[in-house]
Order: structure tokens, then sequence, then C-alpha cells
């Protein structure tokens, strides 16, 4: 049987957000159409008459949505730019009526002010400080035309763009926080000079403000407000890892500087997200993943009404995208590994529960692989997450003989792979390989020791778990030792390229998709963004560790390389410069490797534009198919030029 094409697995998600107006009578998606995602409002009252109200420009992709009220719809929008020279992103936020009339930018472009001088371009212009769900007209933004390095804060009206100053930025402030009264009550300051982190405080009637919180970026202490208590606003919920390594949360007193509650903790995981009533009031669920994702139940009717609809789905993990300030309409997002997403309303009053769309419906038909958590030790002993996928049909643990191999490191690198629906995933697992992904140390998830155990690890300790990650895989009988292949994305690109540099004999092939090649030229890229020195933390320094950092290039390591490298790089990727790439591609041919290389036009780092998606995940699959000498895709895929 023919394995499904690629692009059955290159295709974006049709619709990658639902959210409900507050009360419950219109949905907006965030809807692929025409090769974007696109704006479209449904009205529930008359479904039938539901059509895109608004296409974002060509270059502008659809970030996120918000219902401000029944009346009112808030869009962000992103898109990648050039500013002062620098490759940056920039984002716009706009408002709506439900039938897509009164469009009005919130944060004005460039105009003359009244004195006369020309103001610039907010170039993060979609920050929100609070919603303000009491005021139906008004939000509170962040941002400073003059000095994005310093932002105000606005009170917004979310019809006419009116603003009024509500507190000037201040020095080394970069985030604010509100109380459910909207006064400011707290600031986020970040001294990148001295490498600390701080928070500043005020009390509800106060105009000083003092240091409440504050530690060296260094030391991996967090503390972080989620929501001020509405009937008490001394109080508030916070992030915290202040009684071990992972992080949990509290009901913290500001008058008392104590920790007044426990609410969450596990010993295991940080907690990795939280669950709020309808209009914010309070925190109704706290979300964490040991191996497969739970919460914690604050309220135990939510917590009974979350179980009654994902057995009726049969999904693993249920999520609520949005739900309507009454509680009686809710929109969830099902999923499990082997179950592409899908988005279902649900009426608390009669129990309806009702399909309302499907993330990926090219995929809902076919046979797609589970996957199961496991674990192996690294070389020092280190415990390491894992998750192992195995093609659809395999059902024992072990498969009957050894298979063709990915091994997946994820990006990063400070975040997580998670027991979820991953097309590339499903894509190698359709087509016969077992995927191994690792949370090597560095990996966010599992408490700030685990994280910090891979800063400045780049190349050395943390590649040395995907190598051992490997090892076991064959060692398990898993993988065939001879058919092995590392592929990446932006870190995990860097991990493929740096695994065939260390380990030349271990891997068959190896794809690094927007990774990175030369760590002091990046490092010397992001030296004019704000708060660039904070990267010294996770990479190194670039002079003081400079040796170190070019051991640890691949582009410095080219010649070591015995196996073929695809490269793929989109040409507006604004997190790793296409130039890690290009210099990649030239340290191969100096050294006279073979290497495929593909070039995305237009794309961003996720590479989130429909025909260049297509254009990557055929040219990976063809290349690993054609690297490990096992059956692929029936239908040829076009091959890009071998240098």
């Amino acid at each position: 049987m023919a394995a499904p094409d690629a692009s059955l697995f290159a295709a974006l998600p049709e619709v990658a957000g639902v959210e409900i107006s507050p009360g419950g009578r219109y949905v907006a998606t965030k809807t692929f159409i025409n090769g974007q995602y696109m704006l479209v409002i449904y009205d529930l009252d008359n479904i039938g008459a539901s059509k895109p109200v608004v296409a974002s420009p060509k270059e502008m992709e659809v970030n996120w949505l918000h219902w401000k009220s029944d009346e009112r719809l808030l869009v962000s929008l992103s898109f990648a730019d050039r500013r002062y020279g620098i490759a940056s992103v920039e984002t716009r936020l706009f408002g709506i009526n439900p039938d897509g009339s009164d469009i009005k930018f919130l944060v004005p472009p460039r105009r003359l002010s009244k004195s006369g001088l020309r103001e610039d371009v907010v170039q993060i212009a979609d920050r929100i400080v609070d919603f303000l769900p009491d005021d139906p007209k008004h939000i509170l933004m962040q941002f400073n035309a003059q000095d994005n390095s310093r932002p105000h804060i606005y009170r917004v009206n979310v019809f006419t763009a009116r603003r009024a100053l509500v507190k000037s930025g201040m020095r080394d402030v970069v985030d604010w926080t509100a109380d459910q009264q909207g006064r400011p009550r707290l600031a986020y300051s970040l001294d990148d000079q001295e490498m600390l982190e701080r928070y500043l405080y005020r009390t509800p009637d106060g105009k000083d403000w003092e240091v409440l919180w504050e530690h060296p970026l260094d030391d991996g202490a967090h503390l972080s407000p989620v929501l001020f208590d509405r009937d008490d606003p001394d109080v508030a919920w916070v992030r915290s890892n202040h009684e071990g390594s992972t992080t949990g949360l509290y009901r913290y007193r500001f008058s008392t500087r104590t920790f007044v509650e426990k609410v969450y903790l596990n010993p295991e995981v940080d907690i990795d997200h939280l669950i709020f009533d309808p209009s914010r009031r309070h925190i109704v669920g706290v979300g964490y993943t040991v191996a497969e994702s739970r919460v914690h139940w604050l309220d135990p009717q939510v917590g009974a009404l979350f179980e009654d609809v994902r057995l009726r789905i049969g999904a693993e993990h249920l999520y609520v995208n949005s739900w309507s300030t009454d509680y009686r309409k809710v929109i969830f997002y099902a999923e499990s590994p082997d179950l592409p997403g899908r988005y279902y309303l649900y009426d608390r009053e009669t129990k309806g529960l009702q399909y309302f769309a499907y993330a990926y419906p090219k995929l809902n038909k076919l046979p797609l692989a589970a996957m199961r958590a496991t674990s192996y030790l690294a070389r020092d002993g280190l415990e390491i997450p894992a998750y192992l996928s195995l093609p659809a049909g395999v059902t024992t643990a072990r498969p009957e003989s050894p298979l063709p191999a990915i091994v997946m490191p994820h990006g990063g690198p400070g975040a997580r792979d998670f027991s979820s629906f991953d097309t590339l995933v499903q894509m190698f697992t359709s087509r016969g390989y077992a995927v191994l992904q690792m949370n090597y140390r560095g990996s966010s998830g599992y408490g700030n020791e685990f994280q910090g155990a891979g800063h400045r690890q780049w190349g050395q300790a943390m590649q040395d778990d995907v190598t051992d990650g490997t090892r076991w895989l064959a060692a398990e009988g898993i993988a065939d030792p001879k058919h092995i292949c590392i592929v990446g994305w932006s870190y995990g690109g860097y991990a493929a390229l740096m695994g065939a540099v260390k380990e030349p004999a271990l891997y068959s092939c190896v794809v690094s998709i927007a990774g990175l090649s030369d760590l002091r030229d990046f490092l010397s890229s992001r030296r004019r963004y704000l708060n660039a020195r904070i990267i010294t933390r996770h990479i190194g320094d670039g002079w003081k560790d400079r040796n170190s950092l070019e051991e640890n290039s691949p582009v410095n390591g080219a010649r070591r390389i015995q196996v073929p490298v695809l490269l793929a790089h989109g040409t507006k990727d604004r997190a790793v410069p296409i130039q890690q790439t290009t210099d990649m591609v030239k340290a191969l041919d100096r050294a006279g490797k073979a290497y495929e290389y593909v070039e995305l036009e237009g794309a961003d780092h996720s590479v989130m534009r429909g025909p260049e998606r297509l254009k990557l995940f055929t040219a990976v699959d063809a290349f690993v198919t054609r690297s490990l000498g096992v059956p692929g895709p029936s239908p040829a895929a076009e091959r890009p030029a071998v240098r």
C-alpha cells in the first residue's frame, strides 16, 4: 500500500483558533483560506450566513483573536519587516464589528503629532495589559512610539482608537500588570547590563513604586504574577519555584511579602497552563504534564464537565478554547497523538455537544501513529524523558524487527515536547519509521535544575543527550542502527548538524530546518536587539567563550560530516537569520560534501505559508526516503539540486 502523499501532512491547520463571544452568539475563527490565515465570523443564530469578513493583507497573518464584547472583536496581525536595518517581526491590532464593518487599527501608523514631530510606527502594537472586562469600550495597551524599550500604558477605545495615557514608561520596565480594577500595580524590569530581573510594586492607592522581588537571571529563581484577586487586591495568584526546582501556583500577599496559600505544586514538573473562568475573575484549573497532560481542578464542577466531555469525544487531551460569560456555551479543542485536532461547541444547559471544525480534515481517515512516553539514561546518569512513536499497526512497545528511525530533537531549546498530534511525526511514521523525540537537558517544564543544566551546553552535554537517545533506540532493538536519520527545526536543526559533526558514523542522513550553524555569528547578529545579552546565559559569551562556541558550531565542522545533508530555510525568518544556513551551504561546498538546499521564499521561522510548507515537507520526505533506502511515497517528489 502506497504511503499517503506528503501534501496531506504539509497542510497547515485549516482552523487554528476559535473564540466565542461573551454572550455566546458569535464565534470568530482563524481559518486558512487561499494560502493564508483569514478571519471568519460565524453568527450562531444564522450559521448559514457566515463568510470571511476580512482578509488580512497578503504579507500579514492573523495572529490571535479576542472578543471584547458581542459588539467588538479584537484581531492581532503579524508580519516580517525590517526596522532600522534589522530584521524584525511587527504586529498590529484592530477592532472590528461582527458583521465585518468599522475596522479600526488601535495603534495608528506614522503621522504628525500636535507638536509637528513625526511619530514612529510602533513595532509590537498588540501588547495588552488588561482587557478590562467591566468596561465595554476600553482596554489597556502598552506601547511607546518613540522608544519601544520603555512602553507606556494607554487606555484605548476599541471603537474609535482614541487613547489616554495612564502611566508613563519607566527605565528597564518591559511589561506591566494591572489589578482587576484596571490599576497598574506591577512593573516587570529587565536589566540586561546587570543581568537582573525585578518586579516593582505599588499599593492600590499608592503613587510610589518599590522593589518587590529581584534576582540575578542566572540563579533560576522564578516569580511571575498571574492574576490579582478581585475582592482582595492585596493578593494575587503567582507562579513561583521558591519551594524547590519546579514552578507551582500560589496565592501571594503583597503587604506582608508572604505566600499565603499553595494552590498546586508538582515535584516532577512545572505547571504549564492555567484555566480561567470566562471573565478571568479566578482560576479554575492548573495544567501540568509529566508523561501525559493533566489538570488539577480547583472547581470540581468544571472538572466533572471536562471529564464528561473528554470521554464523550474519546480524546486524550481536552482544552477549553473559550466560553461565554454565563458558562453556558463552551468551545473545546480535543486531540490525541493519533487524533488530529477538532473543535466542539458544547451547551451546558442542554448538554448538547456538536462538532464545529476540524484542524486537519484530510487526515481524519488515515491510520495514524500513537505516541508513548518513555525515558533513557544519559551517560552521566541523568534521566531523559522522551516520546516514542511507532508506525500505525505496531501495537507492541518494541517492533518485531528493528525499524528505520528518525531522531527528532525539539527546537527552543527552552521548550519541550508533549504527547500531542504532530504532522511531521505522522508523516515519518506513515513511511514506516520509528520516531524518537527527547526532552534533553535544557528543556523547559522539568524544573529549574533540569533546564539550567543546559545553559552554555550547546553541542556539549545537550548534544550528548541526543546521541545517547539515538544509541538507546538502537540498543533496545527499536531502530536499525544503519538506518537512522536526525531531523530538527531551529535549535533542533542545530542539534541535527552537530550530531553529524560529533558522531559521523551514527546517522545515515541529516535534516536541518531553520537551524543555527555559527554560534558566534548568531550572537553577533542579536547584539542590536533588546535584551540581547540575556542570550549569552543560554549559549555563551561571544568573546569569553569564543573557543567553545567555534568548536561547537557546525559551520566549523563541515569536513567531519560523512552523510547527506538537507538544509532548508525561510527568507523571512526573523528568529534565526537565513545566513546561518547559507553559511553552512558554503562550508559544505568548501569541504566537498553532499548536500541539498531548499530556500523557502517569503517563509518565516515556522514556515506558515502553504506553498512553501508543501515544498519543505515534500523535500524532506523525498530526501529521507532516498537516504535511508527504504520504501517511501508513491508519487515522486521534485528533487532539489544536489551540490
